[in-house]
This record gives C-alpha cells, structure tokens and sequence, in this order.
C-alpha cells in the first residue's frame, strides 16, 4: 500500500511541473459527483445503450424566462430562435449532457457542446428527411465525436460531418445559434423559454463561464501565430475556406470583415458585453453604432447581432448566415490547420 502511495505521489508531482498547479476552484468531471449520488451514476452506466457515453438530454423541459430564477444574469447559455420560437439551454446543464435533441419552431434541433474547447453548434439532425438519434461517442484528437443510433455513422461535433461509417462523406445542415451571456438574451427575446435543471442528474450541474481555461488541459498549437490556446473566437468556414477571428481583436470596433475566399465577404459582429457573436455574408461595410446594434455605411440602416435590419431603408432584410461557431483557438486550429487568422 505504502509503494502505491509513494508512486501516487510521484506521478502528482511529475504533473505538477509539467502543467502547473491545478486551478483554483476548478473541479473535475469524477469529483463533483457527492458520493452520496455515485451509485445514480454507476447504475446508469450499468443500463446504458450500447456505446453512449454521456446522458443525452431528450424532451427536455423548459420555462419562461420570469421563472428561470436559478439563471444568473452572466450565465453562459446556447440561444436558438426558429420560426418565432427562443429558446436558451445553459451550458452548466450541458457540460454534462453535451448533447440536446429537442423541437424549436416545430423543427427538430440538435444542440451540441463541448466543455473542453467551449464550443456550442447547432444542427438539423435529418438524414434523407429521417430524424436522426444522437449519442456521444467520445474524442479523437482533442475532438468530440458523436454517433447516430439509427446506422452507427460517426460524425464531428463541431463540423456535422461523417467521418465513417454507412453516411460517411455526408454533412448535417447548421443552424444558427448564439452563445451568450443570459442577460442580453433575454433582453433580445423577452419570451425565451428557458431549459430547466429538472433532471435526474441536476446534482451534476455547475457554471461554466464562457471561455473558462481549463486548466488540466493544456494543447500545444502548431503553426505561427502567437496566440493563447484557450483564446476565444468565432471560426467561420465555407467551402473549404476557413477564418479564425478572435474575440480579443474585435473588442474594440465590435465587428470585422473579410473576404472568406474570391467570392464571399463575411461579416462578423461581436458584442463583447455578452460575449455573441454572428457571421454574415454581406458586400457592404458595416460599423456599430451602439453596443448590440450596427448600421452599414451606404443606407444606415441599423443591424442587431442576429443580423437582422430593425430600421431603416433595409429594415426587415435578413442578412444570410455562414456556417460558424464559437470556441477555443487550439479546437479551431487542430480542425484547419490551414486556417487564416482575422487581424
């Protein structure tokens, strides 16, 4: 007992040099489990379905945003809005379940999110106009995959794509969602519904601050630029073109543009307040006026970050969303390594 001990002992201490102390306050996935719910645990893995990993949430339950007391006003959330329908899943509930398969506007919805790279993305889960189930399936090179129960086809989280399998080569429609802090959602959309912790597994619930480090994992990325792995920012990627635009470079002006490749210019607003963000395609410049609201510089007509025009000679147009998401730099860079970065 003593030998295993000491050899505990000596393997802490290697970490310990290697990456450093743990972080303060930072709690891993095993010990926020209190003992007296570890049985809950190992009885689910016990009975759970051949190669599921986590406890995907399926028709959850939800509440106005007035009831969602439990919601701090920085809270991080993934907001979706489909058909005039809002809804806003908390990443402290789906830290745990990573995924979420649910209705919004009478479509179904797939949200996914990693903890580890803080990334939220939203599909369409219809394969050949069949709704598709779902499951974690595990990481391979730092990224989260996920399998269907239907064929077994694995897919990226972050891409929609299936990697193998009976449907590789074949790609999930993105949808548009926004992560963000709870109180400005629900300023833009008074009438969200809000996920509940009404779970089995609440006891597993903690926030996550949007862009947290963690600490026990420290990637190293290749290439050239000099930027913190765990930098937050929005990658954007159409057609084989990808851009990393970084929260920290946009922070003052609130917005960037870019041409994405010979033919696309992609417009992203930034919202530091809240840490939202979109990318757009769009031909005009724009610049922002007020936080949260933008104006392009030919009609001035005013934009909000869902790029939506609230007033003005073009109010009421839409402008057209580009497949991208929110997440950590060395996520985004290990995924195109080939990757431009916005400056």
């Amino acid at each position: 007992m003593a030998r295993v001990e000491r050899l505990s002992l000596t393997v802490r201490r290697i970490a310990r040099r290697l990456w450093g102390p743990p972080r303060k306050g930072y709690t891993s996935f095993s010990a926020r489990f209190p003992k007296e719910h570890r049985k809950r645990w190992n009885d689910w893995k016990k009975n759970r379905a051949p190669g599921e990993i986590f406890v995907v949430l399926v028709h959850p339950t939800f509440v106005p945003a007035s009831e969602a007391t439990y919601l701090q006003p920085d809270e991080n959330i993934i907001g979706i809005i489909r058909n005039g329908e809002a809804k806003a899943y908390p990443t402290q509930m789906l830290a745990f379940h990573h995924l979420v398969h649910d209705h919004v506007g009478g479509e179904p919805v797939l949200i996914s999110y990693c903890e580890r790279c803080n990334s939220g993305v939203g599909f369409r889960p219809v394969v050949d106009g069949e709704e598709r189930q779902f499951l974690v399936h595990g990481r391979r090179g730092g990224e989260m995959l996920i399998t269907d129960r239907e064929t077994r086809t694995v897919w990226s989280q972050l891409t929609g794509q299936a990697l193998e399998g009976p449907d590789a080569g074949r790609q999930l429609d993105y949808l548009q969602v926004f992560q963000m802090a709870w109180q400005q959602w629900q300023e833009m959309h008074p009438a969200t519904l809000a996920l509940t912790p009404d779970t089995a597994f609440a006891w597993t619930y903690f926030r996550h601050p949007m862009g947290e480090e963690n600490m026990d994992f420290r990637p190293r990325v290749r290439g050239v630029e000099k930027m913190a792995p765990h930098s937050m920012g929005i990658g954007v990627q159409l057609e084989g073109a990808a851009m990393f635009f970084p929260f920290e470079k946009m922070a003052g002006s609130g917005t960037a543009q870019a041409m994405l490749d010979r033919e696309t210019t992609v417009i992203v607003f930034y919202d530091a307040a809240s840490s939202g963000c979109g990318a757009y395609r769009a031909a005009e410049d724009m610049v922002r006026s007020v936080p949260g609201q933008w104006h392009d510089v030919r009609t001035h007509s005013t934009w909000n970050l869902e790029g939506f025009c609230t007033a003005g000679a073009r109010a009421g147009e839409r402008l057209s969303f580009v497949p991208s998401y929110s997440l950590q730099w060395y996520a985004w860079a290990k995924l195109y390594p080939q990757t431009k970065v916005w400056n």
